[in-house]
């Protein structure tokens, strides 16, 4: 997992421009869509990098309510399809059966369809008028260019939406700074939640792709149950089964009001920490700047500014950050993030039981 944070920075130029003709024609399909739907779908890390992409496709079209463009998760695509308009996919490896039928059932209503994927070949391209391929498949199967790069994908759409381009250099230097930056924030977290055995990440809004996608990657990757809610939400009722042996990280990088937000925040830390739970805090510069320090005493992850897009700031610096902040638990619990546990029967069996994928031997037609 950590070769593949490495790999990041470089990657997403290779990214931006293995895209970016096809985002130029999603773009001009969105345009075109008027009143329809604009749909993105998808599941697990690619639910939460479609989710990143719905972020993504609303700030360019300014939408700051996050309504014109809407993320369904696959299941419910497939089975109540919106009609007509555009279903945009993640998927990545085009073998996710929820996934599949999300865009067979978007193509029967007569929506154009378009996958963001890494995977060279896939049943998903058959579904897709327009492939929007990844240049690099996730070594790891606790995904990190595999959810990074959708959502890269999704930026460059909406760069084609709003015609501010993205500096692709920029963002790769962005990226790599991120990097250096969080993973020594992160570093004394690790050590003082080294028995953690459960964890709440809140996020909301723009931010709650990176707080589901933590959650997803504390318990892929540092085998510690982990719940997604939003910000508000963690206030009615959900510390009541909590205590010293929990934690709590808050997302806050954006979105409308920050100074109500960030308050909200900090009420939160408080009432958690009184609890006795770890808390920490991942957030832009200016929003930490409004949360006083000693409401998170083990230390909070602030993602560095930059004069890119906000966006860009919330999605692809809230990614390493949750990233940093996982692999600081994996160091100190000694977890293998890569394999799912799949190098233990129960759960290597278990794959197939659950039927959440097809198999790259099935007939493709």
């Amino acid at each position: 997992m950590d070769d593949m944070i490495d790999l990041q920075p470089a990657t997403v130029v290779d990214t931006l421009k293995a895209v970016d003709a096809a985002a130029r024609g999603v773009a001009s399909w969105i345009q075109e869509a008027g009143d329809a739907p604009v749909v993105v779908v998808g599941v697990g890390t690619g639910g939460h990098a479609a989710r990143g992409v719905t972020v993504a496709l609303n700030a360019a079209l300014g939408d700051s309510t996050g309504r014109r463009v809407e993320f369904r998760e696959s299941e419910d695509q497939a089975r109540a399809p919106r009609k007509g308009g555009v279903c945009i996919a993640v998927s990545h490896g085009g073998l996710t059966v929820s996934t599949l039928n999300a865009l067979a059932a978007a193509r029967a209503t007569g929506a154009r369809t378009a996958v963001i994927i890494a995977a060279p070949s896939s049943f998903a391209h058959d579904l897709a008028d327009l492939v929007l391929q990844l240049p690099m498949r996730d070594k790891s199967y606790c995904h990190t260019v595999g959810y990074t790069s959708p959502i890269a994908a999704g930026l460059q759409i909406g760069s084609h939406l709003n015609g501010e381009l993205l500096d692709m250099e920029l963002v790769a230097s962005y990226l790599q700074q991120s990097v250096t930056a969080l993973r020594a924030a992160a570093a004394s977290i690790g050590p003082a939640w080294k028995d953690v055995e459960r964890l709440i990440s809140a996020g909301s809004l723009v931010d709650e792709p990176s707080a589901r996608e933590l959650a997803l990657d504390f318990a892929e990757a540092a085998w510690i149950p982990a719940s997604p809610f939003g910000v508000e939400d963690v206030l009615h009722g959900q510390m009541v089964g909590h205590d010293s042996k929990s934690a709590l990280t808050i997302t806050l990088t954006g979105g409308p009001e920050p100074e109500a937000a960030a308050a909200t925040a900090e009420k939160l830390l408080r009432a958690a920490g009184h609890i006795g739970l770890h808390v920490t805090l991942i957030a832009s510069e200016d929003i930490s700047s409004l949360i006083a320090p000693d409401s998170t005493p083990e230390g909070r992850l602030v993602i560095p500014s930059t004069t890119l897009p906000p966006v860009v700031q919330t999605l692809l610096g809230g990614a390493i950050a949750l990233q940093a902040l996982t692999m600081s638990l994996v160091y100190v619990r000694g977890t293998n993030p890569d394999f799912l546990r799949r190098e233990q029967q129960q759960y290597r069996e278990a794959v197939p039981l659950g039927g959440a994928k097809r198999t790259a031997s099935d007939p493709r037609h």
